[in-house]
């Protein structure tokens, strides 16, 4: 969407010696983030949003940059996941009802989902971002590095030795989208 640009010319003094000159601008739309593009919602109603969700410490603190840089990244990360049965009679479906990637919508349908469904991403996306800001909930960091167990004083926590579970998406942003994603996965031969 931004595209950097760059002038190149050479500066010729009186006296005949030559400077090369280069300079540099970055073209960029009012609005990075676009529904449907690549965020489900722009920056303002994001800010918006996040009034509704509790715990945003990280995007409290950050700047409007790192902000949509957390969108899109919020973005590609609940994009992946499989959405099911988002609405009716739709081609980027498949025969299971299952959108494999919802990046697929396009933008001018992306306002036809449900209000219920687009309140979902709004309100996971930037719990997706506010993990993405800080890393994500230090437990769930501790557990990923290896972590089986951890004392602090009088309280001890243990895990299982097993790898946990990667879905993609902090435990805050699946919260909101429970609903709408399937976490089915068939496997047969044809």
């Amino acid at each position: 969407m931004s595209a950097v640009r760059v002038v190149e010319f050479q500066l010729t003094l009186s006296d005949g010696n030559i400077y090369p000159v280069d300079f540099a601008y970055i073209i960029s739309p009012r609005e990075q983030l676009i529904a449907g593009y690549n965020s489900f919602q722009t920056l303002r109603e994001g800010h918006l949003s996040a009034m509704s969700v509790a715990n945003t410490t990280n995007w409290d603190a950050s700047t409007e940059p790192q902000r949509v840089a957390a969108m899109m990244e919020a973005y590609r990360r609940i994009c992946s996941l499989r959405f099911t049965d988002i609405t009716q009679g739709q081609a980027y479906l498949n025969e299971s009802r299952i959108l494999g990637d919802l990046s697929r919508v396009p933008p001018r349908e992306f306002k036809d989902l449900s209000y219920r469904l687009r309140r979902a991403l709004h309100l996971a996306q930037i719990a997706e971002a506010e993990a993405v800001l800080g890393g994500g909930e230090q437990a769930d960091l501790l557990r990923k590095a290896g972590l089986i167990s951890q004392t602090i004083g009088e309280t001890q926590e243990m895990w299982r030795s097993s790898k946990p579970l990667d879905m993609r998406v902090s435990k805050a942003a699946m919260m909101y989208l429970a609903p709408y994603v399937s976490l089915n996965m068939r496997s047969g031969r044809s």
